[in-house]
């Protein structure tokens, strides 16, 4: 914790001094985001890389965080994810965002997401949702990073 708190430190440190966003436009930004999970044939993990800061926790639904320090564990831990939605048949997914501004330079993410396999039947054990999720992003001086990501427990019906 004690890590993940410098991290957050030094990144706040270097946030840029422009003028604060509004929420709406934090989740204009990362709908960019949801736009790059569309189409399972036109995945462009770099650019999917681009929206995380390195170094960067990402953690789990059972509160276990799991530090990706640099931005080639960041790409390596999304091409893992593609993977398994491909190999559980996956076409495309949908993303539900909103945001709330926690100072001018900090933004708190939550999402819904829902991942579809061919046919349009949602996939994942959390049906019909794929599953919520909710990030701490940051402006850096490279723009807004997700500083951590965090996995919510299964929506169910």
């Amino acid at each position: 914790m004690r890590t993940l708190l410098v991290a957050l430190s030094l990144v706040l440190a270097t946030a840029g001094s422009s003028a604060a966003e509004t929420a709406e436009e934090i989740v204009a930004w990362y709908n960019g985001y949801i736009q790059l999970w569309r189409d399972a044939n036109n995945v462009d993990i770099d650019a999917m890389a681009g929206y995380f800061a390195a170094p960067r926790y990402a953690v789990g639904a059972d509160g276990v965080a799991q530090l990706l320090a640099t931005k080639e564990m960041n790409r390596a831990r999304l091409v893992a994810g593609v993977e398994n939605l491909k190999k559980r048949g996956w076409a495309r997914s949908e993303a539900r965002a909103k945001a709330q501004m926690l100072n001018s330079g900090v933004a708190l993410i939550e999402t819904e997401w829902t991942s579809y396999d061919s046919d349009g039947k949602p996939i994942g054990a959390c049906r019909p949702t794929a599953g919520l999720f909710s990030y701490l992003a940051a402006k850096t001086k490279e723009g807004w990073k997700i500083l951590s990501s965090h996995v919510g427990p299964c929506k169910t019906p």
